[in-house]
């Protein structure tokens, strides 16, 4: 069970996130779950018990002592790895002892499942990363074997959103002219993503990076677009306020309008010819960075 502490690692997105919490703000997230852990109030515990509920484990506080040995018996768990250990109360033990186990799940003939039942699996994993993924890395599920990486890939580019974040570059030619590049992380996902995987994206937001390209402090992003293409005969492009002409804030900048009427028509070019293409390639990605940068120029 990996955690993170972070709010801007591009690649935690499989990572739990963990958070510092007070006290009772684990309790009234456990109730939340619907997990109970009874009168408990130390932090480390507590913070185990979030981990297991975000990870969609059962709590065993509501069982007896009775009840907690019979699940260690029926699961054929070794329960001497706590002898030595010194607990507040024998149930702290049988507890701990559980829960061990399950922070090192076994499950021996995957393979042997039917392929719609490992589908059905892959697809439940990737419906939890609920963000724009920026530049990921491949999940942990498509390292475990060849079988497994070839069933999951395709799945994964397919059904996650992808986020493309240009960032701003100054012109030193011209320092009031703002230029549009692709980071070194995008080009190192663009790169080494093979074709056939980046042809299987279905949702793209494109965003802007407002910091320049050597400013150390968090993203200041600006939301472009959204193309999607889950539909397979249709294709929608959402303009957010970045491009969106028809805003109060374009509006009352006529100057800007223009620019940003050229970008929207220019993504909505690429949109089609993607969409008439069935699939997205790498080429198109350097074509959207140059009309959106029409917006900013």
């Amino acid at each position: 069970m990996a955690v993170t502490r972070t709010t801007d690692k591009h690649d935690d997105y499989w990572k739990l996130e963990q958070r510092d919490w007070s006290i009772q703000g684990m309790r009234s997230k456990l109730e939340g779950y619907r997990y109970r852990v009874g009168s408990l109030r130390d932090k480390e515990r507590l913070a185990e018990c979030v981990r297991r509920a975000q990870s969609g484990l059962t709590s065993y506080y509501n069982l007896t002592s009775d009840q907690l040995r019979e699940l260690i018996l029926a699961r054929k768990i070794d329960a001497s790895c706590y002898k030595n250990t010194p607990f507040a109360s024998n149930k702290e033990r049988l507890l701990a002892t559980l829960e061990l186990e399950d922070r090192n799940p076994k499950f021996y003939r995957f393979l042997d499942l039917p392929a719609e039942l490992r589908n059905s699996i892959y697809a439940y994993y990737f419906s939890e990363f609920w963000m724009d993924l920026y530049a990921p890395s491949q999940p942990p599920i498509s390292r475990a074997c060849s079988q497994l990486r070839a069933e999951a890939l395709p799945m994964f580019y397919a059904t996650c959103a992808f986020e493309l974040r240009l960032q701003h570059r100054l012109n030193i030619n011209r320092p009031l002219r703002q230029r549009l590049t692709i980071g070194d992380r995008m080009l190192l996902f663009l790169h080494s993503t093979e074709p056939e995987h980046l042809a299987a994206v279905r949702d793209l937001f494109i965003s802007v990076d407002h910091r320049t390209c050597s400013c150390p402090v968090r993203p200041d992003l600006a939301p472009v677009c959204r193309l999607d293409f889950t539909d397979p005969h249709y294709y929608s492009v959402k303009p957010y306020w970045a491009m969106d002409v028809t805003s109060q804030w374009a509006e009352a900048r006529p100057p800007g309008l223009a620019k940003k009427k050229q970008m929207a028509a220019a993504v909505e070019d690429i949109a089609d010819t993607i969409a008439s293409r069935g699939e997205l390639i790498k080429a198109d990605i350097f074509d959207l960075r140059e009309a959106v940068e029409l917006g900013t120029a």
